[in-house]
């Protein structure tokens, strides 16, 4: 319903509007005409068909003024009957003609547009280039995330390679756990091998050795059993650890942390062995080894064994000689070595300054060539690093050489001892 104070097509308030022109208020041409426009709301002439203003048919209630249909007998806002209408202007314009009238005399409106296609309409209008400034930084983090992707697939590829392959020879056994130190996955030196098979999974190979052992191939590891009882272990799986947690692929750090530093340490190749003693339920010597890769500095492959007493007996005495010497405790040096020997290099005094400038004696690669009885001998590699008088150099090197091993006693002394020099330098 329209009335005098609705907005007109400007969004002037009609009921407060002020001709410049005449200075004559609305509220006064009202008065004096009694008619108004029902459309735009502005004064008429009391005998106009069509408003002066929007040219819009003026049809209303001569009562109210409100907008009537023009062959309605009665008004529908106040009930004033009309026929006072067709006296006063005449036969009522026919409605086909005041809506013909009414699209001629309105004014041009655009049609509605929906606002996803204005918005496509605006984007079509705005150049490509301002378009990708625009979403310059859209872009950006979309490429972020791609780089993102590509980089984390290829890490999970790595990560797969790396992963066993189906199939392969890593075990899904549980792993167990024994108490005793000299263990792999739970089983232990001079277990009774019916116990020990028990939870290996399924045998791969089975061999017999000349001494009488058997030696038992498994997924995860080896085991070698003679008189019924587990005297080795081998791994090279990750699958089977040690008692305090070390496996294939732990760090040398890891070893160091878990077991201290109380090992003895010898260079075979590419690999440096370290061996820790402990002792059986039994009372036996075991040796408990972790080869580790001079490259990765992880664990290639653990091995578990009872101890050879001539073997590793002359053998931990040959590594203390030389660990003595790199701790310049020459006196307790001089004493592993026969009385023999003592006096083929002369007396104490005599072999002490040889060793004066020496900062280390490393011993590598040390291997059995023969044993018999209470004598053993060896072949090695030492590496002597030798501090150069009034320099701060040191030269450095390189000898192949022999030793034989005596047991005197219950201790093992150096009877033998020869080198050759293979290369030097200084650094």
């Amino acid at each position: 319903m329209f009335t005098s104070f609705d907005f007109d097509d400007t969004g002037d308030n009609q009921a407060n509007y002020q001709s410049d022109e005449n200075a004559i208020s609305t509220q006064s041409v009202n008065g004096v005409n009694g008619k108004y426009c029902p459309h735009c709301g502005r004064p008429v002439a009391a005998d106009a068909a069509f408003c002066s203003h929007c040219g819009k048919p003026v049809h209303t209630c001569p009562q109210c003024h409100q907008p009537v249909d023009p062959s309605a007998k009665f008004c529908p806002s106040c009930g004033a009957p009309l026929q006072v209408l067709q006296a006063q202007y005449g036969p009522l314009t026919d409605r086909t003609a005041v809506q013909q009238e009414e699209k001629v005399v309105q004014p041009e409106s655009r049609p509605a547009v929906h606002p996803v296609v204005m918005l496509q309409q605006q984007k079509k209008e705005v150049p490509l280039k301002a378009q990708l400034q625009e979403h310059r930084n859209l872009l950006i983090a979309l490429a972020c995330v791609l780089v993102v992707a590509i980089a984390g697939g290829i890490w999970y590829a790595h990560e797969q390679k790396a992963l066993p392959a189906q199939g392969s020879t890593v075990s899904s056994q549980p792993v167990k756990t024994a108490d005793s130190e000299l263990s792999l996955n739970g089983v232990y030196l001079d277990q009774s091998w019916d116990e020990a098979k028990d939870g290996l999974g399924r045998e791969l190979s089975t061999s017999d050795s000349k001494d009488g052992a058997v030696h038992h191939k498994f997924t995860d590891m080896d085991v070698v059993v003679k008189d019924d009882k587990v005297i080795m272990l081998t791994s090279s799986s990750p699958a089977a650890q040690s008692k305090r947690g070390i496996h294939q692929g732990s760090s040398l750090d890891d070893v160091v942390n878990a077991y201290g530093d109380d090992y003895q340490a010898s260079e075979y190749g590419a690999q440096i062995h370290y061996e820790y003693t402990f002792k059986t339920d039994d009372g036996k010597q075991g040796i408990l080894r972790f080869a580790v890769s001079k490259n990765s500095q992880t664990v290639e492959y653990i091995s578990v064994r009872l101890a050879d007493e001539k073997t590793d007996g002359a053998k931990q005495a040959f590594l203390a000689y030389h660990k003595a010497i790199s701790n310049h405790d020459l006196q307790n040096a001089f004493q592993m070595l026969t009385g023999e020997f003592q006096n083929s290099v002369g007396d104490y005094d005599g072999y002490a300054p040889g060793y004066a400038n020496t900062l280390s004696s490393d011993v590598s690669n040390l291997r059995k060539i023969a044993s018999g009885g209470d004598k053993t001998t060896f072949s090695f590699t030492l590496k002597a690093r030798d501090r150069i008088p009034g320099s701060a150099k040191v030269k450095v090197q390189y000898f192949n050489g022999q030793v034989t091993m005596v047991k005197d006693g219950n201790t093992w002394k150096i009877s033998d001892m020869s080198a050759k020099k293979t290369g030097e330098h200084v650094e």
